[in-house]
Formats: structure tokens, sequence, C-alpha cells
């Protein structure tokens, strides 16, 4: 009987000495409390929310700010940066420059056809027609800017009756003639010309040739095509109007919103040619 009671004791110690070693290894025992959040109250950025929401949603704001416009400087044309492309017309136009029996033929078929005799195909001979089509676009048509696309053809016989090798030429140059109130003002001056615009600038669109190194009585038949873009030496644009053409920003603003006529011309000049034919096709856009 004693001994069932000092075995009893002795488990009893031993588990008692157990759970104090365990108990240190593994350290002192401690509460846990749970511990308030301080959360930033709501504010009038972030009405109802509050705390860590109401930050993520300001770095959000931060983050999703739009970057400042482009300038001149970044993008050459800050006015038009970005808008969509308006289609504001198209028109074609003929001029022709001949023999004189040649433009009598063609003017007894089509007497509106716009041909520029030749006397003497020795000679240098000059042709011009400022007018042969033209767009009328109405005020406003256009936000910031006028974009031209032209597409000349050209169908020549050069011409060598001598008895020696000699040149033969044909030079054209196509023109836009942009007629606007606003150019009228008398202290506006064509730099081209040095002359008040009186209404109207000149744009070209750059010389072309067609020259022909061309033996001995020779005849020869020649077809060209070209293309011509606008680019930031002939584009009519707010800046370009104000930098180039000397108008305030306030004359620039009010050529967009007031009715302007584009003619479409050639000018060029022929020699040891029988004829030449220009075809000219134009197409213009906006902002």
């Amino acid at each position: 009987m004693q001994r069932k009671h000092l075995t009893t004791a002795v488990v009893a110690g031993l588990g008692l000495a157990g759970a104090i070693a365990y108990a240190a290894n593994r350290g002192p025992v401690v509460s846990i409390v749970p511990v308030a959040t301080h959360e930033a109250p709501a504010s009038p950025r972030n009405p109802g929310m509050s705390g860590p929401a109401a930050v993520s949603d300001n770095f959000a704001r931060i983050a999703a700010k739009p970057a400042p416009p482009p300038t001149d400087a970044e993008v050459g044309d800050a006015a038009s940066y970005a808008r969509n492309v308006r289609w504001l017309g198209a028109a074609s136009g003929f001029v022709a420059v001949a023999t004189t029996a040649q433009c009598a033929a063609w003017a007894a078929t089509d007497p509106g056809i716009s041909c520029q005799p030749i006397a003497d195909t020795e000679a240098v001979t000059p042709f011009a027609d400022r007018d042969i089509a033209r767009i009328a676009l109405p005020a406003g048509a256009s936000n910031s800017m006028l974009c031209h696309m032209a597409d000349p053809q050209v169908e020549v016989v050069f011409r060598n009756s001598n008895s020696d090798l000699r040149i033969s030429k044909l030079r054209y140059n196509i023109v836009l003639k942009m007629e606007n109130p606003v150019l009228a003002d008398p202290s506006l001056i064509d730099p081209g010309t040095g002359a008040p615009m009186n209404g109207a600038l000149q744009i070209s669109l750059g010389m072309d040739s067609a020259n022909q190194a061309m033996p001995a009585n020779t005849v020869l038949l020649e077809h060209e095509q070209s293309a011509k873009v606008c680019g930031l030496d002939n584009l009519i644009s707010k800046r370009t109007l104000v930098e180039v053409y000397g108008l305030s920003q306030a004359q620039a603003n009010r050529f967009f919103t007031s009715p302007t006529t584009i003619r479409l011309g050639v000018s060029g000049s022929v020699q040891r040619v029988d004829y030449a034919k220009l075809w000219v096709n134009l197409r213009l856009t906006g902002d």
C-alpha cells in the first residue's frame, strides 16, 4: 500500500518537472492582447473612405494624373496633336501647252480647256493658269491646319528637229492660292512677294523638271507621275500663319473660323516640246 502511493507521487513529480522544463524551453509566457488599428479619418478627397484604403486611393489618383500636353518644341505642331483627321474635299484640274494648231484643235472639242500656244519650239515658252480648280471651305471647316495632297500627272512630247544633240525641257510648279478675309488686313505682307497679301497668300508645292538630252531629229513621248504632301515648309497652320506669314495669334485663330477658298494653279515653261499636258488631282485634310 505504501509502495503504490510512492509510485504515484514519483509519477506526479516527473510530470511537474517535465512541465517546468517545457516552460523553461518555451520562454516566458506572454498574454496576447488585440492591438487597435489607427485609421486615417475620412476626408473631402476620400468621402466615406478611411485607413489603408484611403491611402491606396490617393496613390492611385496621383498615378492616374494625366501628363501635360506636348509643346511645339516636342511635336512640331501642338495645336493639331492627337486630333482626328477631317477630309475637306477634292478637286481636279487640267492645263496644257502646245503648238497653236494643237491648242485650236483641242479647244474645238472642249472650249473650256486651258492651253498655252507655242509660237516657236526652239524658244522658251512660259505658261501659267492660276485657277484650274478650286475648293471652297465654309467657316470653321478645320481647327488649326490645312494639309494638301497633290498628284500631278504629265504627258509630254519632246522633239529635236536639229542636226545635233539638244536638250528638250519641261519645268512646272503646282501653286495653291489661299483666299481668306483675314488676309485682307493691309498690314499683312506676303513674305514671298514683299507685297501686301490683299486677301490671299500663295503656296508653292515645288518646281519639277523633265529634261531630256535628245539626239538629232528625235521625237520622244514621256509620261510622269508624282505626289506632293504638305510638310512644315508649306503647311497652313496657326503656327505657320504666325511664324512664317506674320499674322497675330488672334488673326490666325480668326483665319480658321472664316471661310477659305483654295485655288489650284500650274505654271512653268517648255522648250523643244510639241506639247505637254498636266493633270493635277488635289485633296485637302484638316483637324
